[in-house]
């Protein structure tokens, strides 16, 4: 089932847990402007937004609102003395700057001084940052290009120290008036309607405050799960040398960061890798973690991996299970896949197609037509996605199970035809931050503060 009609449905997963959150404060960074229009959306929405008039009622749902009594139970706080505002001088001192990369940097420094600021004064769950429209086309589409800075990449990192996490919301989110035209393609991007718009909107803002909206299922007789995506990302300074960063998530989608240490990069395919020594010591570390969340080790700990698994690491992943005396473990290799499959019709095949090659591999087609939604959702052909099995206790097609399952564990999209599962898109998340944040620097665990 689409999770947006099971929490119309049911509720959030996490009602009447002491720690769900029945209060979201929010604060909020930008022009006067944004911030106000940001407020008066954020009031309409939570009481409720109609569907749009389709033909496919089930990929557009109403938006239930987010209230106490409603299905989210918990409600959006915010006041005049939780804002910051960017000043007329500041804008303008800003929009001085010519060289776009300076530009961006600037931007990102005055929006994370001002987070800084608010966090000081004011007791909030959340940060918004809500640039003007100007500012979003001189970071997005003018600092597109390879070695841009990335604007929200680096001011979700320079706002790391406030320990809140940080949310920016584009004019284009609470303002359908906006157009954010891309530099590319004379097109304007394509925006949501506005019950989706809230969907993910709050639904992110609820995860962000440290509730829970869904989990994998689970039936008694499945194994206690530790999913590690294991990924690497390329610093800005230390000669380019690439790092390995795992990401820690249970059934709940809770999820924990662990920064390792310094990967090699293969003269072979060029790819970074780690030998046994750190492989051992970043699996041990997220394991750990893990732990410590829980109070005991997983029965079982899947490895997921988008570079293939070197025999260094596994050597060093297999010690790290064997020294917490694990069993049962799961090492995936998830690439794009070549193969490709036709469907008889005008629509792609169904999300969830499995083609096995092999014991070890087969093509899963993560995306594609849903007939929960009678269409397929998606703009362009869907490129599914090859698994390989590098030491398994599970066969390809449980395997496939669960990579499926995991792409609804993104709770920045409530629409389920996310095409990655949540361990491989948090790497790439986790890793945009990362690389804005010096070595030294003490990271943030939980996951909600990247994405």
């Amino acid at each position: 089932m689409d999770v947006r009609f099971g929490i119309m449905n049911y509720g959030v997963l996490d009602y009447g847990e002491a720690a769900s959150p029945r209060n979201v404060t929010v604060g909020i960074v930008g022009t006067t402007a944004t911030v106000d229009s940001l407020r008066r959306w954020i009031d309409a929405c939570s009481q409720g937004v109609s569907a749009k008039p389709s033909r496919q009622p089930h990929l557009f749902p109403r938006f239930p609102g987010f209230g106490q009594d409603g299905a989210f139970y918990s409600e959006a706080v915010h006041s005049p003395r939780d804002i910051a505002t960017l000043t007329t001088g500041e804008l303008a001192a800003l929009n001085r700057e010519q060289d776009v990369a300076a530009y961006v940097q600037r931007a990102s420094e005055l929006f994370a001084n001002k987070v800084r600021l608010l966090t000081e004064n004011a007791n909030v769950d959340v940060v918004l940052c809500a640039p003007p429209i100007d500012m979003a086309e001189r970071t997005i589409n003018e600092a597109y290009g390879k070695g841009m800075p990335n604007f929200r990449h680096m001011l979700k990192a320079r706002a790391m120290g406030t320990r809140r996490p940080t949310q920016i919301v584009l004019p284009m989110t609470y303002d359908p008036g906006k157009k954010l035209k891309r530099k590319r393609v004379e097109t304007d991007r394509r925006v949501q309607d506005e019950a989706t718009r809230a969907w993910n909107f709050f639904t992110a803002l609820y995860y962000k405050a440290g509730g829970v909206p869904w989990r994998l299922p689970k039936s008694p007789s499945e194994l206690e799960t530790c999913y590690v995506g294991v990924s690497f990302y390329r610093t800005l300074e230390g000669e380019g040398l690439e790092t390995s960063v795992a990401q820690v998530f249970d059934e709940r989608g809770e999820g924990v960061i662990v920064r390792g240490g310094t990967a090699k990069v293969s003269k072979h395919d060029k790819r970074p890798y780690l030998e046994a020594e750190p492989a051992q010591a970043l699996l041990a570390s997220a394991i750990e973690r893990y732990r410590q969340e829980h109070r005991h080790y997983p029965a079982r700990v899947a490895v997921h991996k988008t570079s293939p698994f070197r025999d260094s690491e596994r050597e060093g992943f297999e010690a790290a299970l064997a020294d917490r005396q694990i069993e049962v473990w799961d090492f995936v290799h998830l690439s794009d896949s070549k193969v490709r499959l036709f469907r008889q019709g005008a629509y792609p095949p169904l999300r969830g197609t499995l083609l096995e090659h092999s014991d070890a591999e087969a093509t899963l087609y993560t995306r594609g037509s849903v007939e929960f939604y009678a269409t397929y959702p998606g703009m362009y052909v869907p490129t599914p996605t090859l698994l390989r099995l590098h030491g398994s206790e599970n066969s390809i097609q449980s395997i496939a199970e669960e990579v499926l399952a995991l792409t609804k564990l993104n709770w920045n999209n409530t629409q389920f035809d996310g095409g990655d599962p949540i361990t491989v898109h948090a790497a790439r998340r986790v890793g945009d931050v990362l690389k804005y944040m010096p070595a030294e620097q003490p990271l943030e665990p939980q996951y909600r503060f990247y994405m």
